[in-house]
């Protein structure tokens, strides 16, 4: 997956080190990366390249995607990053995320279908299909649509496996009440990993508020149509919480 998605690399990279990247995007996630290595850990929190003569804000740019990249940065050129290697980290960066969303397809179609091979199938057909996902995660793609795949899936799985748990172990509203957190422990901890996970895509991707008015409605409905099983009880608990 990744080597395929790293082909070509040579036809990008000047002799000097620097990157022709792909896209109008990559460049906004550059400046804005740039900003996070020299002003670290602060990110960009005004553009005053865009929306010329008065700047703007910087929007989807300056998030959780150019913080990570960042820091790895830091970490790699020992706080004193060139800038040769910060265009170097995110070029590579969507082909190493492309391998990284193929092990979570494996995880979230073996979840849904109860089938290792429908993971394993699911995970071969989006690391080698031509398409917009394959083109997002080529070399030089410096943009967020990879990362912002793997939070989303992440997510989902994540909020499927605690609603799982609540209606497995028969988590109610009484048991909270109650204060008999012995009982709902390791679905709290579920609970916090999925609403990290959310507050995570929604950092990478503003827009990505939407995704937590589907899930109120989602939980919504869900109350509505089995109102009196139990176990719906349990799930909508897990909803109305996240």
């Amino acid at each position: 997956t990744i080597a395929t998605r790293l082909q070509g690399f040579q036809n990008l990279q000047k002799e000097n080190g620097e990157w022709l990247f792909i896209g109008n995007d990559s460049w906004y996630h550059l400046r804005a990366t740039m900003f996070n290595v020299e002003n670290f850990p602060f990110p960009i929190g005004f553009d005053a390249k865009t929306g010329y003569p008065n700047g703007s804000d910087p929007g989807t740019f300056g998030t959780l995607f150019d913080f990570v990249h960042a820091t790895v940065a830091m970490i790699i050129g020992l706080g004193d990053p060139s800038p040769e290697l910060v265009q170097t980290i995110l070029a590579v960066s969507s082909p190493v995320l492309s391998g990284i969303a193929v092990i979570v397809v494996y995880f979230l179609g073996k979840y849904i279908t109860d089938s290792r091979f429908a993971g394993v199938f699911s995970s071969i057909v989006l690391a080698l299909i031509p398409g917009t996902f394959y083109a997002r995660g080529t070399v030089g793609f410096a943009q967020h649509h990879i990362a912002e795949t793997i939070l989303l899936m992440s997510s989902l799985l994540l909020v499927m496996k605690t609603i799982s748990k609540a209606e497995d172990d028969l988590i109610i509203a009484e048991l909270i009440k109650n204060r008999e957190f012995s009982e709902v422990k390791s679905w709290l901890l579920m609970v916090g990993l999925s609403a990290i996970m959310l507050f995570m895509y929604y950092l990478t991707w503003p827009p990505a508020i939407m995704l937590f008015g589907l899930i109120g409605i989602a939980g919504v409905l869900y109350s509505i149509i089995g109102f009196s099983n139990r176990t719906a009880q349990s799930a909508a608990l897990t909803f109305s919480i996240l």
